[in-house]
């Protein structure tokens, strides 16, 4: 145990007192918790040594619609409750409650889009990780194309180009989040070249696959 400081405050009419400290930079593992002493020598109990930290999130992305279970490592002692952007999401201790070290959430439903996962304790300030997790759609504008069937629609018109930077873009993220992908078909799409219904529905695949 090492002392980082010693000083004196006032308390109001209930005991209570706040004070602010600029402590240096602690090694991973390491805490700060306080104790205090009145002016007749009597010693407070240690205040709790519990911290909030989050470390991975996997995975990372899923679809709107909620109700998917992601798995949080770091250190989630004294957590009270969970949100995801501003909707509360259910947990529990992964390994048991005697495992602070994972929780497992319940995605709450929500729009397309990033949203921070927040924190709060049972006591203390709250610990927010910004961007977290992504709400992918899985439900597109006129679901049904059907081949030789379905009209062009503004929606459906992209460019080779488009195509191109849409699959390279999904690709990445598969791989990051640890999915396995299948060729695409005319891989080589350049410019000009006729756009397909297969090569929106892979596409639409791919983002269901990555949402889950």
């Amino acid at each position: 145990m090492l002392l980082v400081a010693s000083f004196g405050v006032s308390t109001n009419a209930s005991g209570d007192a706040t004070f602010s400290l600029a402590a240096p930079p602690f090694p991973s593992g390491r805490f700060v918790t306080a104790t205090a002493r009145d002016s007749a020598g009597n010693t407070s109990e240690f205040s709790p040594c519990a911290f909030l930290r989050i470390d991975s999130v996997a995975p990372p992305a899923g679809r709107t619609s909620g109700g998917q279970q992601i798995k949080l490592t770091g250190e989630f002692a004294g957590l009270s409750s969970v949100t995801m952007g501003v909707s509360p999401a259910s947990f529990f201790y992964t390994n048991g409650s005697g495992d602070t070290s994972m929780i497992t959430i319940t995605t709450p439903a929500h729009s397309v889009g990033a949203v921070d996962i927040v924190l709060t304790p049972t006591s203390g300030g709250t610990l927010t990780k910004a961007n977290a997790f992504a709400y992918l759609p899985t439900v597109f504008t006129d679901d049904t194309n059907t081949v030789e069937e379905t009209t062009a629609k503004a929606q459906h018109i992209l460019g080779a180009v488009h195509i191109t930077d849409l699959r390279t873009f999904l690709d990445d993220a598969a791989t990051r989040l640890g999915f396995s992908t299948s060729p695409y078909t005319d891989p080589g799409l350049t410019t000009g070249f006729v756009i397909k219904r297969i090569h929106i529905e892979e596409l639409r695949q791919r983002i269901r696959t990555i949402a889950g």
